[in-house]
This record gives C-alpha cells, structure tokens and sequence, in this order.
C-alpha cells in the first residue's frame, strides 16, 4: 500500500511535474498499459463488511469469538501468516478499529468513526511526532461533540428553504 522509498523504476508517476516522497500510496492506483493512473474509488468493499460485522459482534455480549472469527478471515487475506486474535472486550474492539484504519485509510472513514464513536480528533505533537498540519489554522485537536464536527448547511439551501431560517449549525 506504500512505497517507502519510491524510485521511478518501483514507482513510476504520470509525468515529470509529479514529485516522489517516502511512503507515497499505492492504494488508489490502476496499473494501465503505458502509464500509471489514478482508479476509481469503490463505495463498499467487502473488507469494510468484515469489520463492520466484527465491530457488531464485538459489540455483543458473548460475540468475541465470532468477531475474532470474522477479524480474522480479513486479516489473512492482507498477511497469511496472521494468526487469530487472542484479544477479548474493549481490547478486542481497538484491534478491530485499529484493522479500520489500517485498512480503510485514505478513503474518509476515519472521520466517520470518530464521529460515529464521539471521539476527540487528536493530532498533537504529543500523539503523532511526524504529523505536519496541513491547514493554515493550525488546527491539530478538536474535542469530541465540538461544532466543527458539523457541516454548515449550504447557503443555497438556506435561502432556498425558509423553514430553514435561523437554523444553521453552529
């Protein structure tokens, strides 16, 4: 999934403008006679069915056999010699949301989740040492149940529909 030392010979790019870094992604790429380029994005794969019916299970008293069961038939397909999980409770569900992120980086989940699970963005120095903002904020932290979490409705909308007036997320 990544190229930790892209060369043009092991990571070849789609013109000269492109520039190559330690560990570019090659999760999104389509191999085409010719030249690389980037593929379409599925709306659900079956891995992401694995873990949302692992997380389920997890999630039910008694299930954690079966979520390791079902962890387990994803993460053999990634790495045979994975071996099923010995993880039981809340230890259980973190594999499973670490397997989330693992698996589904790069395709907007992680944001869900948090959301989803009311958790708190954390991107401080202190949690990732390598991580660079790439806003201008600076914004690196954002608590759980915080505003920003919310969309702004579209302002189109909002003059569109006067039952809306007033009504924008804070």
């Amino acid at each position: 999934m990544w190229e930790p030392a892209p060369t043009p010979t092991n990571f070849p790019l789609p013109s000269v403008s492109f520039q190559r870094f330690p560990f570019m992604s090659r999760k999104f790429s389509v191999k085409v006679v010719g030249q690389p380029t980037l593929g379409d994005v599925p709306l659900m794969r079956s891995s992401e069915m694995y873990l949302i019916l692992a997380e389920a299970y997890a999630k039910t008293t008694g299930g954690d056999l079966n979520a390791r069961t079902t962890l387990f038939s994803l993460v053999t397909r990634r790495d045979p010699n994975a071996v099923v999980s010995t993880n039981i409770g809340q230890a259980l569900i973190e594999e499973i949301y670490l397997n989330r992120r693992v698996e589904l980086w790069g395709e907007g989940f992680r944001w869900l989740d948090l959301k989803r699970l009311n958790l708190p963005l954390d991107r401080t120095p202190a949690a990732f040492p390598n991580f660079v903002p790439l806003t201008s904020s600076g914004t690196v932290s954002i608590p759980a149940g915080d505003p920003k979490w919310q969309f702004l409705i579209p302002r189109a909308e909002m003059e569109a529909n006067k039952s809306l007036e007033g009504q924008q997320n804070p």
